[in-house]
């Protein structure tokens, strides 16, 4: 008991500081003077209500419920591979590798963020299968701390592999932070630009993120604003139909208007008082996904 009590206040306090670090960086823009003026740390929850302090609390528990689903993905995935040592058959259950026949669209793959698992996507999943969608496939990318133009090319190899199984000339890609990264250097350097239809980002630091000047992990590097992996990324190309979601309650993209970007069929989706995690929950962002794989 003292161990979960522990971590629950430890994670409390990391996302505190993770939203404190948020707030230094947006009152001290020049935006944030024009709208309030003098401004204190108080100034939002002034001239905003609760809002905030209710955004924070939704965010605090959607992350602990995002840390469950990757612990689930582990012992999901495990089994799985301690069953194929066997060479016994598993029921399909939280990750599922096949694609789901139900929707004559292109076939789906969702690519997750930094150091967690493809089972935090669940959400967005089910919730495709319940409207109809086709060929849904979700990937794990390993080991964790590779740059991402490794983890680039083996989202080719997954590509190559689904295009082959299904039939289609094109996929198109949901990714959550990190993940958008991966998908635009396989569109702008591995050939995807041929293979992509859609691309629906959600919370992706396509201009980097400074919570991440202090990281030493290769993928931390290419993430931080004006990296050089940025700078080779390159622009978006046309005729790959491409949504950008984002919330201005980031805590992990600082600051959120890194989330733009720019293009002939690119279109920027602005929210507010999702977090970071909250985006993959949420019931109003999962309608701009879908509005975003509908885009012809």
């Amino acid at each position: 008991m003292f161990i979960i009590t522990s971590f629950l206040f430890l994670f409390l306090v990391y996302l505190v500081l993770a939203y404190g670090i948020r707030w230094f960086v947006i009152s001290n823009s020049a935006d944030y003077y024009e709208r309030f003026g003098e401004r204190t740390i108080f100034t939002s929850l002034y001239k905003e209500g609760l809002r905030p302090i209710l955004a924070f609390i939704i965010e605090y528990i959607y992350s602990l419920i995002h840390i469950l689903m990757i612990i689930i993905d582990y012992i999901v995935s495990i089994s799985a591979s301690l069953v194929k040592r066997f060479k016994r058959e598993m029921p399909a259950g939280f990750q599922q590798e096949r694609g789901i026949e139900t929707r004559g669209n292109n076939p789906i793959i969702m690519i997750h963020g930094y150091m967690v698992r493809a089972g935090t996507m669940w959400v967005i999943k089910k919730r495709l299968i319940s409207d109809g969608w086709k060929e849904i496939y979700m990937w794990n990318y390993i080991p964790p701390f590779k740059g991402i133009p490794y983890y680039a090319r083996r989202l080719k190899e997954k590509v190559d592999g689904i295009l082959e199984r299904s039939g289609t000339e094109k996929i198109d890609m949901i990714c959550h932070s990190m993940g958008g990264l991966v998908a635009r250097h396989y569109i702008s350097h591995l050939g995807g630009d041929k293979k992509v239809e859609r691309l629906v980002t959600i919370g992706t630091p396509h201009h980097g993120s400074g919570l991440w000047s202090f990281s030493i992990s290769r993928c931390g590097k290419d993430m931080r604003p004006g990296s050089e992996f940025l700078k080779k990324l390159g622009s978006i190309p046309p005729g790959i139909l491409t949504t950008s979601i984002y919330t201005s309650f980031d805590e992990l993209v600082i600051p959120y208007e890194n989330c733009k970007i720019e293009g002939e069929d690119v279109i920027n989706r602005e929210e507010e008082y999702i977090g970071h995690v909250g985006l993959l929950f949420s019931r109003r962002i999962y309608n701009l996904i879908r509005e975003g794989l509908s885009r012809e």
